[in-house]
């Protein structure tokens, strides 16, 4: 069964998340009482909410630039693109005996749910050449999910928001560039107060 958050209670942290157990069979019928308790309006089919997320993109093989944009290229209509950081370049994190990445943050909306969106940017990391490596090792393209809404969700194919968001630099700077009043959905934390614990060096902005 998967573990998905849907409605707010408060953490020690002070933000909203909240802990509903869904699984296939009862996909629908959560989803029709999530709409009248959150108060959206709703049809009998289909049932549509749209998601505001923050998706993290990294490149350090071949031409990292044409990569990048062959993933935002490929994202739509599935993802819809609202805004996008500058890019950085940006020293390797994990596994240090490789190229520097070129990272960027985006700003988008979806229909899709969380395992939906993963398998997506999964196909569009394929797409855009990405081939097998070990962790943190290099590749053509990878898409993360930072943020889906204020959802906290654990589950064995995917952890939202991003387990490592609040120890990454290399994401957070660039998030600030969208969201400077970002705060950390799990904890509560400011982006301002993630930044100020974390070492900026080797983060360079190439592009506005």
């Amino acid at each position: 069964m998967e573990q998905q958050e849907i409605f707010p209670r408060q953490h020690s942290g002070g933000y909203n998340c909240a802990i509903f157990l869904l699984d296939q069979n009862t996909r629908a019928a959560s989803r029709l009482l999530a709409c009248i308790l959150l108060g959206y309006s709703y049809a009998t089919e289909p049932f549509i909410v749209t998601h505001n997320i923050f998706l993290g993109l990294g490149s350090n093989l071949g031409d990292r630039q044409v990569n990048l944009q062959s993933a935002l290229t490929a994202l739509p209509p599935e993802v819809d693109l609202l805004a996008q950081s500058p890019i950085y370049q940006t020293a390797p994190w994990g596994y240090t005996q490789q190229a520097d990445f070129l990272n960027q943050v985006v700003q988008a909306q979806t229909n899709l749910s969380p395992k939906e969106l993963l398998a997506h940017l999964k196909n569009v990391e394929t797409l855009v050449g990405r081939t097998p490596s070990f962790q943190y090792g290099p590749r053509q393209i990878d898409i993360d999910i930072l943020v889906y809404d204020d959802l906290c969700l654990e589950s064995e194919e995917l952890t939202i928001p991003h387990p490592r968001l609040h120890e990454r630099a290399f994401m957070l700077v660039p998030l600030a560039d969208l969201a400077e009043n970002f705060r950390h959905p799990r904890s509560g934390q400011p982006l301002s107060e993630m930044l100020a614990g974390l070492d900026h060096a080797g983060i360079h902005k190439i592009t506005e």
